[in-house]
């Protein structure tokens, strides 16, 4: 049986899947840490003849 008409016979079940997934990701996407401002360091490059 393909994926396509298992997912129309069990609408329900592949929603509820949906759901689930969705929110896993919201979650994840509200506990990563993100700073406004990141502390920035510049690469510096010194000569000496």
């Amino acid at each position: 049986m393909k994926l396509t008409s298992v997912a129309i016979k069990r609408g329900v079940t592949f929603f509820m899947i949906y759901l689930i997934a969705v929110g896993f990701g919201l979650y994840s996407l509200w506990q990563l840490k993100v700073d406004l401002y990141p502390k920035l360091e510049f690469p510096v490059l010194a000569i000496i003849t």
